[in-house]
């Protein structure tokens, strides 16, 4: 109840709070006192550090997400803040596009999301326009076709998750990546339609969003170049025309939307994974892709026009389509998903080979510890007898999860090694061998100074100085026999 102050005061979520005022406001609101210390208690639980500034953009949008729930909702402070970041993301991506916004080379287009056009009029739009330029505007059509249904169904839920998607997931995430090499670039009439589609998707995005999040989007409008140059030209977003899907149906392009969703979700994203597993970040590298036939088959947009594209998102100089497996590098990491499968070259990690037989070495056994750690606590009677039946299966279910990471880490340990030479193998065996040899001797150190420490029995600190040297006199035996047992068994291991 607001009148009784045990709830979330808006203005505090808008400018932010600090704990102790949220305390504060408790004790000297209409709140019984025998209601204090419960609701305190809440408000340290799901404030423990207050609340932060979120912005009434921030604030407004992070409440239309919540529409879909109906009209009592409990309200998540962090997707308040989640959609403050969303601000900020626009902030970022305006201040970058408008970089290319410009100087005497930059033209305004004469058309935006709000214009209908004649067809001879979309065709001169869209001659000089990448297929990345047309993927993006196809994007925005869709986006706005999604606002439009949602304004006239009243579900603003759905109207947020149109807005985000395209302004975070596609026109951030992606757009912009692909595009600034051509920004960066010498190609002149490249350059000028990336520019041109740019502002035309920053202009209609912060159209579709203003009514989502006014403050922000007409502060940003408001710095837009070239604003006055339609039709519609006006002195604020507010009175600006809204985009329509009729006017950007001269976007819509499902082909291409199905073929990037190959290229991304797909292709750059298993590359991506491949680079996470074998370490490698900004380092350029060569990438194989074996597309499957029935898509090399349509020869009105073949896969490989994309390779620039895919290799800018997944940081490869080279980018080589194959058509079979016998012209993919013999050593190699390849991922398979969707019919295809890509190949990061061995050589590109050569330099880690040795990091990462160890690591998933490492890894696999950590879960086959843990999972005989679970096996054998579930096969003890007591366990059996008196243990829940939902503890079961939560400790059946975290077994499975565990032995199905512990097998993926024994294929990738299998395939690094797979991947190194007889000779390569064979050093890092006797670096094994020598670093478990430097464990063992640490140990038998250690544990032979900590009974060097031990006085004797009639000594009266005898008991004092055990209760110390025991826990570690124990450790050291422990680390001692592991390191043993990991040597012999180490030195009986035939490696080819």
């Amino acid at each position: 109840s607001k009148s009784r102050g045990n709830v979330v005061d808006p203005i505090h979520v808008m400018e932010g709070v600090g704990l102790q005022t949220l305390l504060d406001k408790i004790k000297n609101g209409n709140l019984p006192a025998s209601e204090h210390k419960a609701a305190m208690i809440a408000q340290r639980k799901d404030f423990p550090k207050g609340i932060p500034e979120c912005g009434a953009d921030g604030l407004r949008y992070g409440l239309l997400t919540y529409m879909k729930q109906g009209g009592s909702i409990n309200l998540d402070i962090n997707v308040v803040l989640g959609c403050r970041n969303f601000c900020n993301k626009l902030w970022q991506a305006f201040k970058l596009s408008s970089m290319f916004f410009e100087g005497a080379s930059f033209k305004v287009p004469r058309f935006n999301s709000t214009a209908c056009i004649s067809a001879a009029s979309a065709t001169e739009e869209a001659k000089d326009l990448s297929l990345i330029d047309k993927w993006i505007l196809s994007k925005l059509h869709n986006a706005t076709l999604e606002c439009k249904k949602g304004f006239e169904s009243f579900e603003f839920a759905a109207i947020t998750t149109a807005c985000k998607q395209f302004w975070y997931d596609e026109f951030c995430d992606y757009y912009l990546e692909m595009i600034k090499p051509v920004l960066y670039g010498d190609d002149v009439g490249a350059k000028a339609a990336a520019a041109k589609t740019l502002y035309i998707c920053v202009d209609g995005g912060l159209r579709l969003l203003h009514p989502l999040m006014p403050f922000v989007t007409e502060e940003l409008f408001q710095r837009l170049p070239g604003r006055t140059h339609s039709e519609d030209c006006c002195d604020s977003i507010m009175v600006a025309r809204y985009p329509s899907p009729e006017a950007t149906e001269r976007w819509s392009n499902k082909a291409l939307e199905e073929k990037m969703g190959d290229v991304l979700s797909v292709i750059v994203s298993c590359t991506r994974k491949l680079r996470s597993i074998v370490g490698l970040n900004m380092e350029k590298t060569e990438l194989y892709i074996k597309a499957p036939a029935d898509r090399k088959s349509d020869s009105s947009m073949k896969i490989e026009d994309f390779a620039g594209v895919i290799g800018t998102l997944t940081y490869s100089d080279k980018v080589e389509f194959i058509s079979d497996e016998s012209k993919a590098p013999a050593k190699s990491l390849n991922e398979v998903k969707s019919g295809y499968t890509m190949y990061l070259p061995a050589g590109a990690f050569k330099s880690k080979m040795e990091r990462l037989v160890l690591e998933y070495e490492k890894k696999a056994n950590d879960a086959a510890t843990r999972c005989g750690d679970i096996k054998a606590r579930m096969e003890s009677d007591t366990y059996i007898a008196k243990t829940p039946q939902n503890i079961k299966d939560k400790d059946a279910e975290s077994l499975r999860k565990l032995s199905g990471e512990c097998e993926q880490h024994r294929a990738s340990l299998k395939m690094f090694l797979d991947m190194m030479t007889g000779a390569e193998r064979k050093a890092l065996h006797e670096k094994k061998v020598q670093a478990w040899s430097q464990k063992l001797q640490k140990a038998t150190k250690e544990l032979e100074d900590y009974n060097a420490k031990i006085p004797a029995k009639e000594d009266r600190s005898y008991k004092k100085v055990m209760h110390k040297l025991t826990p570690k006199i124990k450790k050291a035996e422990m680390l001692k026999r592991q390191a043993g047992a990991t040597l012999d068994k180490l030195r009986k291991m035939e490696v080819n």
